[in-house]
């Protein structure tokens, strides 16, 4: 070959050898650099025809190889880009990545030596490519040990952050612990203490309740006997004031009739004598007719407040046994108030006042109602029998008339006697009338209180059955929040659904509310 193709040919293969590098990967992934293209063959259009020419030939001189600097490959690995390799490291990167200098085969002729010979080019070629090999194989075992390195230092930071996770996890443990433990005292403390007061609330409670009853109790029994005072007094003047009457109205017809008897001719006394013969003895007859209905009717009367004695003790029987069952029923609900006190407490303390004041007037209410209906029975059965009493003293002062009559017929038979007889059948007839209207009213009002009573029971049923719900209600609503009061983070004092209830919802101490 001559000078200027060899001159040619290296001055073409100068740049692929410092900026040619085509990066490849090996199977491990690394990334390596290959020369670029590949010296074109003989005879391709690229190459210069050779010449022999003398003027145009220049004289052989070595070929300059490209220095250490145009050689050194780009690193590709996160440390070599990032540029926060060791001394260390870049030692070995510029040891590995720098090419060794071309070795001269042995026995092969200078450049400038004569009889060059056209292997020599192609022994250079193959010494390169045996270099580029070991940078490539060097170049893997440096990014292999810097990918154990990371790998060994992944595991050494997670390893660390780990422990510090750990330790961080156990001194905050250790610190909710003492959170809870203080929170559970707190709440301990919080809870005797509102029982506390609960309880002297509670007993506060009971003895205004019970010296609030006393009073009414004791005020009730001063208007009863006071009521009762002066209904007695107006009977006893107006019984006073008829009597006096009465006696005024038979002295007069009695002084009326005298003279009468006096103004009559004896032919009238012997004709008023038949006659009043024979009318007293149809009188007679009558009058025993009208003594025997009258008994009966007596009898009957008589029987009639035994009657309405019994069905009156049977009722006050009854009401006692109500009362008593309703006493229990409240001793059932205080006890239940009290133990459910020592375990929980209620935040709605004015609701539950309000309508413990409520459920108080309306007990007062229905006291101060069956109290007036037992005084108005007593004083029904009082007139009940000052009328038995007159109609007695009536039937009395009857046959008191005819035995007068029977007695002075022989001398009075008049006219006059059988009016006054007549007269005395007539208020008879009356005041029997009267005493069956009476009767009648009695009997009318007897209906009116005993319809009364059954109301009143009904309200006392429908009281024991709404304390009976509430009791339920209040089971519930013990059974439901206690099992939330137990957390250490659980709120005091807050009223939970069921007031959802009115029921709810409200109702632990409406026990307290009957008694």
């Amino acid at each position: 070959l001559d000078s200027w193709t060899v001159n040619a040919y290296y001055e073409r293969r100068k740049k692929p050898l410092a900026t040619g590098l085509v990066p490849l990967e090996d199977d491990d992934g690394a990334r390596v650099s290959t020369p670029g293209p590949k010296r074109e063959a003989d005879g391709s259009p690229d190459v210069s025809p050779p010449t022999d020419r003398p003027e145009t030939r220049s004289p052989l001189k070595r070929p300059a190889l490209a220095s250490a600097a145009d050689l050194a490959l780009v690193p590709t690995s996160p440390l070599a880009r990032t540029g926060t390799d060791s001394r260390e490291s870049d030692a070995e990167t510029l040891e590995c990545y720098s090419i060794p200098e071309r070795q001269t085969p042995t026995g092969t002729p200078t450049w400038n030596g004569p009889g060059v010979l056209g292997n020599t080019i192609e022994a250079m070629i193959t010494v390169a490519t045996g270099g580029i090999r070991d940078i490539q194989k060097a170049y893997e075992e440096f990014t292999r040990g810097i990918e154990e390195q990371q790998q060994t230092a992944y595991l050494l930071f997670f390893q660390q952050a780990n422990e510090d996770r750990a330790r961080a996890l156990g001194v905050q443990e250790s610190q909710l612990v003492e959170m809870a433990e203080g929170l559970l005292r707190a709440a301990e403390n919080h809870e005797s203490r509102r029982q506390d007061e609960f309880q002297k609330v509670l007993t506060y409670l009971r003895d205004c309740y019970t010296r609030e009853l006393d009073v009414g109790w004791a005020q009730v029994t001063n208007e009863a006997n006071e009521a009762l005072r002066r209904e007695a007094e107006k009977n006893a003047l107006s019984w006073e004031d008829r009597t006096r009457e009465l006696e005024q109205q038979l002295a007069l017809k009695s002084e009326q009739r005298e003279a009468l008897l006096v103004r009559d001719k004896d032919s009238d006394l012997l004709v008023a004598r038949r006659l009043h013969e024979e009318a007293l003895s149809r009188v007679q007859k009558n009058g025993f007719s009208k003594c025997a209905a009258g008994r009966t009717i007596c009898v009957t009367t008589a029987s009639c407040p035994s009657q309405y004695d019994r069905d009156l003790a049977s009722a006050r029987d009854e009401v006692q046994s109500k009362a008593s069952e309703l006493e229990s029923v409240q001793e059932a609900l205080r006890d239940l108030t009290v133990q459910d006190s020592a375990n929980v407490a209620c935040g709605n303390c004015p609701i539950l006042e309000r309508e413990k004041q409520d459920l108080r007037e309306a007990l007062w209410e229905r006291e101060r109602s069956l109290e007036e209906e037992v005084q108005r029975r007593q004083r029904m059965e009082r007139v009940w029998e000052e009328e038995h009493r007159r109609l007695r003293e009536s039937e009395e002062t009857v046959r008191e008339l005819q035995e007068s009559i029977l007695t002075k017929h022989n001398r009075h038979a008049n006219e006059e006697v059988l009016r006054q007889v007549e007269e005395a059948r007539s208020c008879l007839e009356t005041e029997k009338l009267q005493l069956r209207d009476q009767e009648a009213t009695l009997f009318r009002e007897r209906s009116v209180q005993d319809l009364t009573l059954s109301q009143a029971y009904a309200e006392l049923e429908r009281q024991r059955v709404q304390l009976q719900v509430e009791q339920r209600a209040v089971d519930l609503q013990q059974k439901t929040p206690r099992k939330t009061n137990n957390a250490p983070y659980a709120t005091y004092g807050i009223p939970t659904l069921s007031r959802i209830a009115f029921i709810g919802e409200s109702g632990c101490h409406k026990k307290d509310y009957v008694k």
